[in-house]
């Protein structure tokens, strides 16, 4: 992949950024995924479906 260093990025930073978008984590991150965005403002039948 070379678009995580021509974008500046790291490729730690592209891998943990790819395990945050597929929900690989721990029970307590979704909870805080979740948190976030109740706190953008998205609705809470929104957020809850997106699960």
């Amino acid at each position: 992949m070379s678009v995580g260093p021509n974008k500046g990025r790291t490729v730690d930073e592209l891998d943990e950024a790819i395990r945050w978008l597929m929900g690989v984590e721990d029970p307590l991150m979704r909870k805080i995924r979740y948190l976030d965005k109740l706190a953008r403002g998205k609705p809470l039948a929104k957020v809850l479906r997106s699960s």
